[in-house]
């Protein structure tokens, strides 16, 4: 009864109102259902939103994740975003999507050489911080030394972690996947 009940709420606030209530929605390319739209009705109702998006494959997390992005951008609440994903061919989906849907443009950590030009480019600036809209993968993010310039860099206002799961704890090692997500989470924390 209450994800019907919020469902329900999301559908007709995109009705009744229009959806200028919900901006962001009115930009983009795709049709968006009224399940959708629930992630977006629960992150504008708090400063610091924290969601986890976790439906099944298929039913459009990346566009619920868009939209929640978008209504946050558009807020000036998104100034920096970090997206974390699987290895290739993810990071470059994300960026495209995040496009072709969004009109959002991301730059794309794409390997260890990527970081080190980057570094070359300017030596004195992290290289977390050149980029205010960031896609890397979490196999890249989790090495040392990323590890340790993440650490340093100005906190985001926005992490979206596809795939999360696999930065969960799991038996008694700590993986470096873990050490990632305690990193992110203090990082978003400072906020």
């Amino acid at each position: 009864r209450p994800q019907w009940r919020a469902m329900h709420q999301a559908y007709v606030a995109t009705m009744v109102s229009g959806r200028e209530r919900l901006v962001g929605l009115d930009w983009g390319a795709i049709a968006v259902e009224p399940y959708q739209l629930v992630p977006l009705m629960r992150a504008s109702r708090h400063a610091t939103p924290r969601l986890l998006i976790a439906d099944d494959t298929g039913l459009g997390k990346t566009a619920e994740a868009g939209l929640v992005l978008r209504f946050l951008a558009q807020r000036h609440r998104a100034g920096r975003v970090l997206v974390v994903t699987r290895a290739a061919p993810d990071p470059r989906r994300w960026q495209r999507e995040l496009w072709l849907k969004f009109g959002m443009d991301f730059d794309v950590l794409r390997d260890g050489s990527d970081f080190l030009q980057r570094r070359r480019r300017a030596p004195t600036v992290n290289v977390f911080a050149q980029s205010p809209r960031l896609v890397a993968s979490m196999t890249l993010l989790s090495r040392q030394v990323f590890l340790d310039e993440l650490r340093q860099a100005p906190p985001y206002d926005v992490i979206i972690v596809d795939e999360a799961h696999n930065v969960a704890q799991r038996g008694s090692r700590t993986k470096r996947l873990v050490v990632l997500a305690r990193t992110l989470a203090a990082r978003s924390s400072q906020g």
